[in-house]
């Protein structure tokens, strides 16, 4: 027999909170093939971009469409293509010839090519914030010290017109009179 206490109680529902990473985790495993054993590395990069291509589109889109899912699973193809194909050319470029090593490095920058234009097809070909060299309508933020630090840390600068008085910035009398030095 059940109490009112007992079920008016809300239920736990556990999970993670809301906006935890949790909720993107489905889907960021695809089905690009085994790699070598001795190629975590790479396993590691692909999972790593995987997650951070996921995360901004669905942080400028608000979504991970199906389309998005497709050209991300291109992009980390080209980009596992990418680091194979490096690793090759460090492991076995001593015994390549120069064909061989010219024709891997093509192939390095048609994988970087195909690369990024999968993330131009998902719109990250361009950064969210602008450039620092770019006008954003506000002015940059300035570091601005309290008072006290400025006096304790710099050295006191003293201006042509002190110089040429004969004081410094303190009011006391300065080694040079008269702006002879």
């Amino acid at each position: 027999m059940t109490t009112d206490a007992q079920t008016s109680a809300p239920r736990k529902t556990g999970g993670a909170p809301p906006g935890n990473g949790n909720g993107i985790k489905t889907g960021r495993r695809y089905n690009v093939g085994t790699l070598p054993k001795d190629c975590r590395s790479i396993e590691n990069v692909r999972s790593k971009i995987s997650r951070q291509v996921t995360e901004e589109v669905i942080a400028r889109t608000g979504e991970m469409s199906v389309y998005s899912a497709a050209v991300l699973q291109s992009l980390v193809r080209h980009e596992t293509r990418c680091q194979l194909l490096t690793r090759w050319l460090r492991i076995e470029g001593d015994k390549l010839t120069v064909l061989d090593r010219s024709a891997l490095l093509r192939d390095i920058s048609s994988a970087t090519d195909a690369r990024d234009k999968c993330l131009e097809r998902l719109g990250l070909d361009k950064s969210a914030l602008p450039a620092p060299w770019e006008p954003s309508g506000s002015p940059q933020p300035v570091l601005v010290l309290p008072d006290n630090s400025r006096r304790s840390h710099a050295p006191q600068q003293t201006t042509t017109d002190e110089v040429a008085a004969g004081t410094s910035p303190d009011g006391t009398e300065s080694a040079h009179e008269g702006g002879e030095r």
